[in-house]
């Protein structure tokens, strides 16, 4: 299994856009095909990020369903050491 430490920008862009690379590697992700490393911090960062109003613009999600994708990460993901 490969795994990934997803860069904010991916998260944002992916959940911007339902056709492009960054959404297809959530997709793996989420099919089991990529484990995504996710520190605390960096898991607080994508939150903080995708509650951003300018980020809801551009993803189109409101304040209570952009987060709602990161309780699916595994275990807050596997924390990266």
């Amino acid at each position: 299994m490969v795994r990934v430490v997803l860069d904010t920008d991916v998260i944002v862009t992916a959940l911007g856009s339902a056709s492009g690379g960054s959404n297809a590697v959530l997709r793996e992700a989420a099919h089991g095909r990529l484990t995504p490393l996710v520190t605390p911090a960096l898991f607080l960062e994508y939150e903080a990020m995708l509650k951003r109003p300018e980020q809801r613009l551009r993803t189109g999600l409101r304040s209570t369903r952009s987060t709602d994708f990161l309780p699916l990460l595994p275990a807050p993901a596997k924390r990266s050491r």
